[in-house]
């Protein structure tokens, strides 16, 4: 009798413990306001870890930027505001901190170099040509630093530039085009902020536009993405560019579908995450992931979401190679009221064949969203934004969540 009560202890252990392995275990969820004022939204953006502890960016309504030292249970060390910057990503190497974006007060790129207690050991300002910003940072194993940005023309109807042997160019140009036209620059810098070189691509004619997606890069290649939509010849999608270490252009690839990351893989190779148009309702979204051809991409596995409207905002992987996606999804319950639009944070892991593993979605009834995430000792670290509600006014703040 005692053997049978222990054998059925034993298989009720197993089991439990197999089906908790089908679901995201919450170790830690935190939402957090603007440093000087309640009332200002805050709107978390990216993660990057240090030796230490996390690193999140977020940003403020007013489009200032914030970085802040978490421990590894969330909670908030340090803060830093940025009142003349808008960051638009961070990286860490050797656990220095770099962030880019574009200051407000010289309408410049801007790149800063911070320690571990958010000190800025510099900044630079970037003049690329117009008006320009960065818009996303990678930083190679062997420390090479590349640049994505946009740059806009010149607010001004009159372009001056100075060429060689002192000989100046003055053409004219239209303000109304300004406003429309624009270009992708990628750069490298050294570990000072200096520009090493700068590939400029898209021609400011025709009202066509670009807009930076991702950059990645390894120890002897970057490879970027960015939309694009020229108006006279009636093309748009995702490019991809892939240039060597020292900027010479390798391959020029055309796609239609969105590419939402780009990762190394087995130190050479690249794949691509993409989803299909999500314009169209009466598609399931599908994930599919892609190796980077001979001027193609091959695609490898694909996988169809249960959702319509599955807006995936991040990717990453952990050492058995399952992959994780990260994002928001419409939840239609709440139709007709406040809330018309809301969204649920979903999180799904699939395993080495593209099948669902886990899943995890939180639902206020309001707005919730991821937009990056962070793998640390086997802990899935989520940062988004959650909508509330306070006497009939719309508040929004930056959400940190712990799984496991």
């Amino acid at each position: 009798m005692k053997t049978r009560i222990l054998i059925l202890i034993l298989i009720l252990h197993f089991s439990c413990g197999l089906l908790a392995q089908d679901e995201f275990q919450v170790l830690e969820n935190h939402t957090f306001s603007s440093i000087y004022d309640t009332d200002i939204d805050r709107t978390g953006k990216s993660l990057v870890k240090l030796n230490d502890g996390v690193i999140s960016l977020s940003e403020t309504k007013y489009g200032k930027g914030i970085i802040a030292k978490h421990d590894f249970n969330g909670k908030i060390i340090w803060e830093k505001y940025f009142d003349d910057e808008r960051i638009n990503d961070i990286e860490v190497y050797q656990n220095y901190i770099y962030a880019v974006g574009y200051k407000y007060s010289n309408s410049k790129a801007w790149v800063s170099k911070i320690d571990s207690n958010g000190n800025i050991i510099w900044e630079k300002l970037l003049r690329i040509q117009y008006e320009n910003e960065v818009c996303k940072i990678s930083i190679s194993k062997n420390g090479e630093i590349y640049l994505l940005c946009e740059i806009q023309k010149s607010r001004l109807p009159i372009k001056i530039s100075f060429k060689k042997k002192f000989r100046n160019l003055i053409s004219f140009r239209s303000r109304k085009k300004d406003n429309l036209e624009s270009q992708i620059a990628i750069v490298r810098i050294d570990d000072e902020g200096k520009c090493k070189w700068k590939k400029i691509f898209g021609k400011q004619k025709n009202y066509n536009t670009y807009f930076a997606g991702i950059i990645s890069s390894n120890e002897n290649t970057v490879v970027a993405t960015f939309s694009f939509s020229e108006f006279k010849v009636g093309a748009k999608g995702t490019r991809i560019v892939i240039l060597d270490k020292n900027g010479k252009p390798k391959s020029v690839i055309n796609h239609q579908n969105r590419i939402f990351d780009v990762i190394k893989h087995d130190g050479n190779e690249f794949q691509t995450f993409q989803d299909n148009d999500q314009t169209r309702l009466d598609k399931l979204d599908t994930i599919i992931i892609s190796r980077i051809g001979n001027q193609k991409l091959v695609a490898e596995k694909m996988f169809i979401s249960k959702f319509h409207s599955f807006n995936i905002t991040s990717q990453l992987s952990d050492d058995q190679n399952s992959q994780y996606f990260g994002g928001s999804v419409f939840n239609y319950e709440t139709l007709g009221t406040l809330w018309d639009n809301h969204e649920d944070i979903y999180i799904i892991q699939l395993d080495t064949n593209f099948k669902i593993k886990r899943e995890y979605q939180f639902n206020l009834e309001s707005i919730d969203r991821i937009n990056d995430m962070l793998m640390i000792d086997n802990k899935l670290y989520a940062i988004g934004e959650s909508w509330t509600s306070e006497n009939g006014k719309i508040k929004i703040q930056m959400r940190l969540i712990v799984l496991k």
